[in-house]
């Protein structure tokens, strides 16, 4: 499970081969290197 970057994202949960999110369309990774797999805070 990959999550949005985007804070104001409603839904942020994607699958892990997604590059963008399929809700706001935000890109998942980090500077082509990292990728968010919880939610830390």
């Amino acid at each position: 499970m990959s999550y949005c970057l985007n804070p104001d994202c409603d839904r942020p949960q994607n699958t892990d081969k997604a590059t963008f999110c399929t809700n706001c369309g935000s890109p998942l990774v980090l500077r082509d290197r990292y990728r968010a797999v919880k939610v830390l805070g």
